[in-house]
């Protein structure tokens, strides 16, 4: 995520937060919605990885499940998330098994307005940009491939997919940041960020509020 700091009144910029009016984001199948961390996100994915959805893993599988959220929860924390999605494939037969998680955030650009111009500055270059059309209005999308080095977890890359969406009419921008370790996961995440985005709706007039 590329979160500009040149932009808005002398000691103002572009920070993470929460908009003032009314939103929703609906999970995609597959995906299960997550607190964004904390107790909450981890007493959610003990229930999740332990209810009846993972009955036929193994101990060892839903152990690393159980680690990979907490990953995530992490990372989500220092991205100013609203909520996670979660979606998760045995790679095999062996116990590994691999997560990939949709980070939902919020942006304020004030005192600019949110515009299309602006996602692009925020969303930065990337391989795979493109603008697309969702129903709350046109927003960038972004994909990116990021080297590691080696790790256990995946392919020694991590791969992200990005949209910024700027609410018309307000200060904000809804970011839906896509995460995986494996390239055979990238479609499927791509996918899945680009269907969650397009179910974002806002509920409140209100949309100047500070």
């Amino acid at each position: 995520m590329n979160i500009p700091t040149d932009l808005g009144r002398p000691g103002e910029q572009i920070a993470l937060g929460r908009p003032p009016f009314g939103f929703q984001v609906s999970p995609q199948p597959g995906w299960q919605l997550m607190p964004p961390g904390g107790d909450e996100l981890r007493n959610a994915a003990k229930d999740y990885i332990f209810g009846q959805a993972f009955g036929n893993y193994s101990t060892a599988q839903k152990a690393s499940i159980l680690e990979a959220i907490r990953d995530v929860g992490s990372l989500s924390k220092s991205m100013g998330a609203v909520a996670n999605l979660i979606h998760s494939t045995p790679q095999d037969s062996h116990d590994a098994v691999r997560i990939s998680s949709i980070v939902f955030s919020w942006v304020k650009s004030a005192p600019m307005l949110a515009d299309l111009d602006l996602a692009k500055v925020i969303i930065g270059d990337g391989d795979m940009l493109e603008e697309i059309a969702l129903p709350v209005g046109p927003a960038m999308i972004k994909g990116e491939v990021t080297r590691l080095g080696s790790s256990a977890s995946g392919d020694g890359e991590i791969y992200t997919v990005q949209v910024v969406a700027p609410v018309p009419g307000s200060l904000w921008f809804a970011m839906f940041t896509g995460i995986a370790f494996s390239e055979d996961q990238v479609e499927h995440l791509e996918e899945g960020v680009r269907q969650t985005a397009a179910t974002l709706v806002t509920t409140h007039e209100n949309r100047f509020a500070e």
